[in-house]
């Protein structure tokens, strides 16, 4: 195959490929999740058992079932992302992307006629506690000219960039320089 292109497969990236079908999995697992996971009931112990709250775990009062139900949002919100993964399949007929167990995204499907071309882009997001934060995005380009986002959130430019090579690579298109490219 002359046009095959060897890269290396980024951390939390899995793939399965055969000439009919490319399937790629981002799996969305951090440790800041799950440190977080079992951090937050017993911070939330800590809190409720202290003299900062009128009440306990044995007398409950509001301020208790308020940081419980918070501490329940959190706990959620840190096992949807432990779990979660999104999957992009390519046939040769269409594109389209899925997030499963649980859907915290929308189903994307384009058809393969109107991809004429991917490319990647940065991010920048103003977090109060991180600071700056730099993330990758890789978008879509159709041939009426709309711009899509397929998937965002990505740590690092290797995961994007592989991403954008394998699919553009197996629909045979040709990478030609976008503006706002990373």
């Amino acid at each position: 195959m002359e046009n095959s292109i060897y890269l290396n497969i980024p951390k939390n990236i899995r793939i399965s490929e055969d000439y009919q079908c490319l399937k790629i999995e981002i799996s969305w697992f951090k440790p800041k999740y799950l440190l977080a996971f079992f951090l937050i009931p017993t911070f939330t112990y800590f809190i409720i058992q202290s003299d900062f709250v009128n009440g306990s775990l044995s007398t409950q009062s509001l301020p208790v079932y308020l940081l419980l139900g918070i501490n329940i949002v959190l706990m959620g919100y840190c096992f949807i992302r432990l779990i979660t993964s999104s999957i992009i399949n390519v046939n040769q007929g269409r594109m389209w992307i899925d997030h499963k167990p649980i859907r915290i995204q929308r189903v994307i499907s384009v058809n393969k006629e109107n991809i004429a071309q991917l490319y990647v882009a940065k991010q920048l997001k103003v977090n109060k506690w991180y600071g700056i934060q730099t993330t990758y995005q890789v978008n879509l380009i159709q041939s009426n000219g709309r711009e899509m986002i397929i998937l965002q959130d990505l740590q690092s430019i290797d995961q994007a960039k592989f991403i954008e090579k394998k699919i553009e690579n197996f629909l045979n298109i040709v990478d030609v320089p976008v503006k706002g490219e990373a």
